[in-house]
């Protein structure tokens, strides 16, 4: 005769070279834990259970990363920097720790370090329109106006509704001493921006 067991649910994530599993009766595991809690928005929580599975995996370049975002949530900007490096020395395959750190630089006026950064994931999503703004906008704080010009040309091909692309770029071209450009640019970012509304009949 057929018992029924009762089997305790078990959990697998897999995140780079991680698993993590989870047992009903005992708590989930540390990098399981930090997901939890992050998305609880207790960044305190999170970055302690990542630290644990870190300590357990050292090798975990996800848990670094996903740690790193909850530095940067708490504000903890240089340890998000350190922990993001580190999971790119562990060669995480998740362009998205690219984008972050490209963002991190961006904001720090590093942008030799941005367009490096921006460039790599580009060549990896050559069709996600916000990471040629992203670049560009860089370039556009450079000065290379040239360049900057290129990639929010770029960013409007793939998203044509896109008005703050074209407010960047038409300061690109005002300060690249096309000033027709630059207006017809600005007029089309307004265009986009406020959309007049049809009249009901």
């Amino acid at each position: 005769m057929n018992q029924r067991l009762g089997i305790a649910p078990i959990v697998v994530f897999f995140a780079g070279t991680f698993l993590a599993t989870t047992v009903q009766g005992c708590g989930p595991t540390p990098y399981v834990a930090g997901k939890q809690h992050y998305a609880a928005g207790n960044y305190d929580e999170a970055i302690a259970a990542y630290t644990q599975a870190i300590k357990r995996q050292p090798a975990n370049a996800r848990a670094y990363f996903d740690r790193g975002l909850a530095y940067y949530k708490n504000r903890e900007y240089n340890r998000a920097l350190s922990d993001y490096n580190r999971a790119i020395e562990l060669q995480l395959d998740d362009v998205e720790v690219y984008k972050m750190r490209a963002s991190f630089y961006h904001e720090r006026s590093d942008y030799d370090r941005a367009i490096a950064d921006y460039t790599q994931v580009i060549a990896r999503q050559p069709d996600d329109g916000m990471v040629y703004f992203g670049r560009g906008i860089a370039y556009y704080d450079k000065k290379e106006y040239d360049r900057a010009i290129a990639d929010l040309t770029q960013a409007i091909e793939l998203k044509p509704d896109f008005p703050t692309a074209y407010s960047i770029r038409g300061l690109a071209y005002f300060d690249n001493g096309d000033p027709v450009r630059g207006q017809k640019d600005l007029d089309k970012a307004n265009v986009l921006q406020y959309p007049r509304q049809e009249k009901d009949d």
